[in-house]
């Protein structure tokens, strides 16, 4: 076994450890937030967006509620803290612990498919659980954190409730496009007749849950789809163009074809569908754009996207694209091909409307595609230098990819969320006796986005609070 790699095998197994159990502690400690009642119990338009799966009160009678094109998501929080929290329920009494257990598991679930996802693509070249494939892991793991950056860069969100229709959907986008491009990437097909059922499903549940996956489905789809016939067009050798372009095009498999073609309809449904979300403000298109573009500059220019930049693009240097094999620079191009795709739909995000509570426009959540194609071709670049060194790794190359970790992994270490006075007043309201409102300090928010000056106000909270067994019967409660 090469120099390099005699003590990484054990450095990954502490490192896990201790990434395992930091991060549990992390999730452990982060607040229940502003949108978990209203989705839980259902209040208001969110009950409509349960009663209809596949949004054809919006689509049909262009009935106007909130997410018509979400429902995998609404459903998702549900479980959570329905489902998942009765569960814990099970082997403890505790059920004000259960219910940040259940928020706890929403991120943790989150998190490891997403970061499931990006290993995969990151390490579709690697054949087995080699030392190659921990260093995947370890060059993955950083990005999951620095919670500082959030504002441009993020992978978790710190809202479960975003987290779940951001995150936990572009994991599984992610993970229903592998095939797809394990096949570029392979030169192989992959696709047997069983995989067909739980594919449509599997997109159904894309195209059905986070804002941005539709618009993402369909440019994937897209690209995927010209990338296949880009190939299949330089091979061809003959003269008459039109033909070669038909050729070119009967090149393509056709079962993905077909399925690439009926997924991007599905999502056209769903952006269609998506335009009667009741949350969409009204605001001219060259508005948008203005904001759009006064965020646009700081967005690009920020630490997080220039130490990713230099980090990838030094790591190729060091690789040097006439030593990489014929796989790694289909890989190499494949996601290039993707940064751009990405690209093209961060500038599209000013059609999907604007919303009051989210002036920015362009933010970490909304760009977590790009974010994601960032982190993946950044560990793959990585991976192919650390590959290209024939012995010890240069001291530079160590505290390039040292600097890029600590960036991002230290900073959630030292700022941890607490949620100890939330917990607190949810003690105070579950031990709470008799019809009177109960008062509470104006310091914390109460599984909402803001505090409650009377009881009317905390109506829903209480409502959630009760039905979740929390309370003993329904508690009023205000601040001051």
């Amino acid at each position: 076994m090469p120099t390099r790699f005699r003590y990484l095998k054990w450095i990954t197994v502490i490192f896990l450890f201790v990434e395992i159990i930091s991060t549990c502690y992390i999730y452990s400690k982060k607040r229940l937030d502003g949108d978990i009642a209203t989705i839980v119990l259902p209040i208001g338009s969110n009950q409509e967006v349960l009663k209809d799966p596949f949004g054809l009160q919006a689509a049909i009678h262009h009935k106007k509620y909130s997410g018509p094109n979400r429902w995998f998501c609404h459903q998702s929080m549900r479980v959570l803290f329905i489902q998942v929290a009765n569960t814990y329920n099970l082997f403890i009494k505790d059920k004000v612990l259960s219910i940040y257990l259940a928020n706890m598991t929403g991120y943790l679930v989150a998190h490891l498919l997403l970061f499931f996802a990006l290993f995969l693509y990151a390490s579709v070249l690697t054949k087995k659980l080699n030392i190659n494939a921990l260093f995947v892991i370890i060059t993955i793991i950083p990005f999951f954190h620095g919670s500082i950056f959030s504002k441009w860069f993020m992978l978790v969100d710190n809202s479960v409730t975003y987290t779940i229709f951001y995150t936990f959907p572009l994991a599984i986008a992610l993970l229903y496009f592998y095939p797809f491009y394990k096949s570029i990437v392979l030169k192989q097909l992959f696709w047997r007749p069983y995989h067909w059922l739980g594919w449509i499903f599997l997109a159904y549940i894309v195209a059905f849950s986070s804002p941005f996956n539709p618009v993402i489905g369909i440019l994937v789809s897209v690209g995927i789809f010209l990338f296949y016939w880009r190939e299949n067009f330089s091979r061809q050798s003959i003269n008459n163009f039109p033909l070669r372009i038909l050729k070119s095009l009967m090149q393509i498999p056709p079962h993905y074809f077909i399925f690439l073609f009926l997924f991007s309809l599905m999502c056209l449904y769903a952006i269609y569908v998506g335009t009667f979300n009741i949350e969409n403000v009204t605001m001219p298109l060259n508005e948008r754009y203005k904001i759009f573009f006064q965020f646009l500059p700081s967005y690009f220019i920020s630490v997080p996207f220039l130490v990713v930049a230099f980090t990838t693009l030094y790591a190729l240097e060091i690789s040097s694209w006439e030593n990489l094999l014929e796989e790694q620079r289909r890989q190499i191009k494949m996601l290039c091909f993707l940064i751009i795709i990405m690209l093209v739909y961060v500038f599209l995000i000013p059609f999907g409307g604007y919303r009051s509570y989210r002036p920015e426009i362009l933010r970490g959540d909304i760009t977590m595609p790009l974010t994601v194609v960032l982190v993946i071709i950044c560990s793959t670049s990585m991976l192919f230098s650390w590959e290209n060194f024939k012995s010890k790794p240069s001291k530079k190359y160590l505290a390039t990819l040292l600097f890029t970790g600590v960036l991002f992994w230290s900073p959630d270490k030292f700022n941890i969320s607490n949620n100890k006075k939330q917990k607190e007043y949810l003690y105070k309201l579950s031990q709470h006796v008799g019809k009177e409102p109960l008062l509470l300090p104006k310091d914390e928010t109460i599984i909402s986005w803001s505090t409650f000056d009377t009881p009317e106000q905390g109506y829903y909270i209480s409502k959630f609070l009760e039905e979740r067994g929390i309370t003993k019967g329904f508690v009023p409660f205000y601040q001051q």
